[in-house]
């Protein structure tokens, strides 16, 4: 009896170690991946909070971050995924809903730059309603939040300016400068 309850004892102290060193390795992860993103390197931050996101799924804070590090990429998609999950997982920070916010109101711009204006004409009021929800959301939970304010303000008016249209003329050439050169 004694030895069933030794190793009971070892294989539970061992549990312990091993959860103890996954939340110091996501802790390593996350702290690496802020440093990433404080020098802009939002590919290496991206990484490096995937990876605390896969040792702990359920830390709000890493998803936060790894949206934010998306949304400096102008991975607008990508960081609404996130961001989104952050607010699932804890829907009471304010900033979470600015952040996403933010993404949702920045969602329609690698569209224009793709020649894609339907997409853009089709979700502009979808993409800034969004936006809008967001930051009232934000500003439910944090009255103080003047970030958050004035984004809102900025949506709205977005909104009712209505969507991007092509300047007349246009041939769908955002290129600047001349083309590239031939091999030769």
């Amino acid at each position: 009896m004694k030895k069933v309850f030794g190793l009971l004892w070892f294989f539970c102290a061992l549990a312990g170690y091993a959860q103890i060193n996954t939340e110091q390795e996501a802790a390593r992860h996350y702290n690496s991946g802020v440093e990433y993103y404080n020098t802009n390197r939002f590919d290496m931050a991206v990484a490096d909070f995937t990876q605390a996101i896969l040792l702990i799924p359920n830390n709000a804070n890493y998803y936060f971050w790894r949206g934010a590090a998306y949304f400096r990429s102008d991975e607008y998609d990508m960081a609404i995924v996130d961001l989104t999950q952050a607010i699932s997982l804890n829907p009471n920070n304010a900033n979470h809903y600015y952040w996403r916010g933010r993404a949702y109101a920045k969602r329609w711009w690698p569209y224009t730059f793709r020649d894609d204006f339907a997409w853009v004409n089709a979700h502009w009021n979808d993409v800034y309603e969004q936006a809008i929800a967001d930051f009232e959301a934000a500003l439910r939970l944090d009255p103080s939040h003047t970030d958050a304010r004035k984004e809102l303000a900025d949506a709205k008016r977005e909104l009712a300016d209505g969507p991007v249209t092509p300047p007349p003329g246009f041939d769908g050439d955002f290129s600047i400068g001349p083309g590239p050169l031939p091999p030769w």
